[in-house]
């Protein structure tokens, strides 16, 4: 397990106070060396590679496979990630569209908090935290203590169908509709 001291820096700059319990709940597993990544109809695979030594600019790789029944799989792309370690969550659609969030580890408001990577392989978009937080009309500190996932994810993404993907930062349920680069607060 890596250490690092970004909850009880956070903790700090809210003014928390109590840093010893922080500092004990503030250590994070490393994810496997390599994930794999399957698209709900089975046409996709991304595998992600991080790499076996964590040192500073190290990045993890990902190749994202087209698997055609009874044949084997064929490259579709493959490219360094620019997020350190990897991403927190994958989600590879049925059009083979690969959706990343969060930054498994680095930083608290990340530069790289959902990136779509289209079929070709280049970034169709990216969205900084920044940008998120308006969008659910709350506060850093309230996004914060709910989260589970990293510094701002409260759920897991699920896909809801081939072009939405929906979670939940600071309990506040969005959807991400993939083609149109948009997202917004999912209503009831």
């Amino acid at each position: 397990m890596m250490r690092i001291d970004l909850i009880c820096w956070l903790a700090l700059l809210l003014g928390l106070g109590d840093t010893q319990n922080v500092m004990a709940r503030d250590e994070i597993a490393l994810p496997p060396i390599q994930r794999s990544i399957t698209s709900e109809n089975g046409e996709f695979e991304l595998i992600i590679t991080r790499p076996e030594r964590l040192v500073p600019d190290m990045f993890p790789k990902a190749v994202l496979y087209r698997i055609v029944p009874n044949s084997e799989r064929t490259k579709v792309w493959d490219k360094t990630l620019n997020i350190y370690i990897g991403p927190r969550f994958a989600v590879v659609s049925n059009a083979g569209i690969v959706v990343l969030l969060d930054e498994w580890l680095r930083k608290v408001v990340t530069d790289y908090a959902i990136q779509v990577y289209g079929l070709d392989g280049s970034l169709a978009y990216n969205y900084k935290l920044e940008k998120i937080i308006p969008i659910t009309g709350l506060n850093w500190p309230e996004i914060a203590e709910t989260a589970k996932y990293g510094a701002w994810i409260s759920t897991a993404p699920a896909l809801l169908d081939s072009n939405i993907i929906s979670f939940e930062v600071g309990g506040i349920p969005l959807i991400l509709r993939i083609d149109q680069a948009v997202l917004e607060v999912q209503e009831d």
